[in-house]
């Protein structure tokens, strides 16, 4: 199944299980719960998915894609690191502030994939992992980082940002895009580019 636009009983569904998997977890969600959600009958609930376990998969491989598909764009034809990496940031930030309960199934539900399903997955959380991880490694070399573990670099830096789905309000101080650059600035002094600022933008704390 893939996402899907307007009130479609395919989006219903899509977004009832976002919801509940994001507030209760995969394994304490029940069938009934979900077609409750998503406003539609047992059998109806059947014929837009396969399986509670396969519509879990197709939500973590959509959130997989949805940070993938720009980033592998952005790095088709690299730029300089620092540009790169905080394009790089953008991405991740906007995705786990703006979609925050997909990126937070997408993060926490590995667990409840089967093993197949699983692997897929860390296929492509690795795919991505070593985009962030090069780039580093391209400034290291480039001379414009200066830091001795780029991969804990980028264990780090990926955390950081990922961690923004916990807190982030639409409501709140920061705009998605006050946070991107307030967090560039951060890594960019993290990975000892001297050239980085911390300006965000005249946002009140």
């Amino acid at each position: 199944m893939a996402a899907n636009t307007g009130n479609s009983t395919s989006e219903r569904l899509w977004d009832a299980a976002i919801r509940l998997f994001d507030r209760k977890g995969f394994a304490a969600t029940g069938i009934r719960e979900l077609a409750s959600e998503a406003d539609v009958s047992i059998s109806a609930l059947y014929h837009h998915m396969d399986t509670k376990n396969s519509l879990l998969r197709d939500l973590m491989l959509e959130g997989m894609n949805t940070l993938l598909t720009p980033a592998r764009a952005l790095l088709e034809s690299p730029g300089s690191p620092v540009v790169d990496l905080l394009g790089l940031i953008r991405i991740h930030v906007a995705f786990h502030c703006e979609r925050s309960a997909l990126a937070k199934v997408t993060d926490v539900e590995l667990r409840s994939l089967s093993a197949e399903d699983r692997q897929s997955i860390i296929k492509l959380r690795d795919e991505y992992q070593k985009l962030w991880f090069d780039t580093i490694v391209r400034g290291c070399t480039e001379g414009v980082f200066a830091i001795k573990e780029p991969r804990l670099a980028t264990f780090a830096l990926l955390e950081m940002c990922t961690g923004t789905y916990h807190w982030y309000s639409p409501e709140g101080h920061y705009s998605v895009e006050q946070i991107a650059r307030y967090y560039g600035a951060l890594a960019l002094n993290m990975l000892g580019h001297g050239a980085a600022g911390s300006d965000v933008g005249g946002a009140s704390v």
